[in-house]
C-alpha cells in the first residue's frame, strides 16, 4: 500500500479521492481560505531522462495554465499551479461527488 502524505504544500491532506495513469488526486484543506481542495499531484519523473522530464514539467504546467483561464460554472476552478523540485501538483476547486445534477 502507498503511503499518502499528510501535508503537500500549505495544504493538509484529508484523503485520496483518486488515482490515474499520470497523477494522483488528494482532498486538502486550505486553513489559510477555510475551504477543501482538490490536489492533482502528477506522478514521479524518475526513470524519464532529463529532456521527457523537463517536456512532462512543461505539459503539466500549461494544462493548470489552460484550465485556469476558462470560467464555466461546469469547470472548476484552479488556485495554484506548483513545480517544488521533484513534486508537480496543481490546486483546484474541490466538488464534493454528491451534488445533484440540474439539467
Amino acid at each position: 500500500m502507498i503511503n499518502r502524505p499528510t501535508r503537500i504544500g500549505k495544504y493538509d491532506i484529508i484523503s485520496e479521492l483518486g488515482r490515474g495513469a499520470t497523477a494522483v488526486v488528494y482532498l486538502g484543506e486550505d486553513q489559510f481560505n477555510d475551504r477543501k481542495v482538490a490536489i492533482k499531484v502528477a506522478l514521479g519523473v524518475e526513470g524519464m531522462g532529463e529532456d521527457e522530464a523537463r517536456r512532462f514539467e512543461k505539459l503539466f504546467l500549461n494544462e493548470a495554465a489552460m484550465v485556469g483561464k476558462l470560467s464555466h460554472p461546469n469547470i472548476v476552478g484552479v488556485y495554484d499551479a506548483v513545480v517544488d523540485g521533484e513534486m508537480r501538483y496543481i490546486v483546484m476547486e474541490y466538488v464534493s461527488g454528491d451534488r445533484k445534477s440540474v439539467v
